[in-house]
């Protein structure tokens, strides 16, 4: 019995040892579509603060801020003319761009220009 248990642990061993030589490469097909286009780099909400300080309701002043040289960048596919323009946004009326914060009932006119 001595003898047929070391010739069992033997091929056991060899067996073990197969896997040692399995197969360390392979070729496969990989395909992709690249589709022509543009992104705002930073994300829609990293622009900046338009803050036009405190005034009074019943002021008719006229007030004008900056966004103080943050800047909008885009990454587009090669061969992408881009194009970009605003609109009024959601509250716009008669061509005038108001501004509202969301859960607000009023809104601020404003315009922008460079």
């Amino acid at each position: 019995m001595p003898g047929t248990a070391r010739l069992l642990a033997v091929g056991l061993c060899l067996t073990l040892t197969q896997g040692a030589h399995a197969v360390t490469t392979s070729t496969f097909q990989v395909t992709a579509q690249i589709v022509a286009g543009c992104l705002v780099v930073g994300g829609v909400t990293a622009y900046g603060v338009l803050d036009y300080g405190t005034s009074s309701a019943l002021s008719t002043a006229t007030l004008s801020t900056s966004l103080g040289g943050s800047t909008v960048t885009f990454q587009c596919t090669p061969g992408v003319a881009l194009s970009m323009s605003l609109d009024g946004g959601q509250n716009s009326a008669s061509g005038t761009r108001n501004l509202k914060r969301s859960g607000a009932r009023a809104w601020v006119s404003a315009a922008a220009w460079r």
